[in-house]
């Protein structure tokens, strides 16, 4: 028969390796962003800054694969070798992921242009809610595309293509996609508790935890052979 002890000394342990494993990866993923984390509370949030927060946000993409692939391996396996897999994950799939970074980026840069000229123009003000349905729509498609990324090899156009179907495909799981990223974004600008040494690594964890059925589903219809 089991001893108690026993029994707790192990739930301990898994419970201090699950905040070991989410602390070092926030703490790399904030190192790899430490330009975009100086400037978010540094530098004035308005539209006028809006290119110093894009050349900040360069550098991110490869780290959001990173802390996707890490908190992946920690889903399907319950265990992560965290310096190894993180850095691993982070060089492997760099060039794949700064491609589809920059293209979020700079879409995201146009849409939010053209948001500030429906305000300044009022005669371009109609376009002002499809505007902010297709910002939204690439939110959430994105919030697809890094997750599959770190977990299958393909080209960026297929990631993509495959993103816009499983999101629309998918409402409840978009939808809890979407709230994880509002409720994490909103959690880093307020900044306040011992929230912010795991947030990133929850906030990925939490979409990772909610995707691991629709990454078996890629699995067995569009990789297995």
């Amino acid at each position: 028969m089991a001893n108690n002890n026993d029994f707790g000394d192990s739930n301990l342990s898994k419970v201090l390796n699950y905040v070991h494993w989410f602390f070092i990866t926030n703490i790399y993923f904030f190192l790899c962003n430490i330009l975009f984390i100086i400037c978010a509370y540094t530098v004035e949030i308005k539209f006028g800054n809006i290119l110093v927060f894009l050349i900040a946000l360069i550098p991110t993409g490869p780290s959001i694969t990173a802390v996707c692939s890490s908190m992946g391996k920690i889903v399907r396996e319950k265990y992560l070798d965290t310096t190894r897999d993180f850095f691993k994950a982070y060089k492997d799939n760099f060039f794949s992921s700064m491609k589809l970074w920059i293209l979020f980026l700079l879409t995201t840069f146009i849409l939010l242009l053209d948001i500030k000229l429906c305000f300044i123009n009022k005669s371009f003000l109609f376009l002002l809610i499809p505007t902010v349905i297709i910002l939204f729509l690439l939110v959430l498609i994105f919030s697809y595309a890094f997750p599959l990324l770190s977990r299958f090899s393909m080209k960026t156009i297929d990631i993509i293509k495959l993103s816009v179907y499983l999101a629309l495909k998918n409402p409840l799981i978009s939808l809890i996609n979407i709230t994880v990223l509002i409720v994490s974004t909103l959690l880093f600008f307020e900044g306040r508790g011992i929230i912010g040494l795991f947030l990133g690594s929850l906030a990925s964890y939490a979409i990772i935890f909610n995707m691991r059925r629709i990454f078996d589903y890629v699995e067995k219809k569009f990789v297995s052979p």
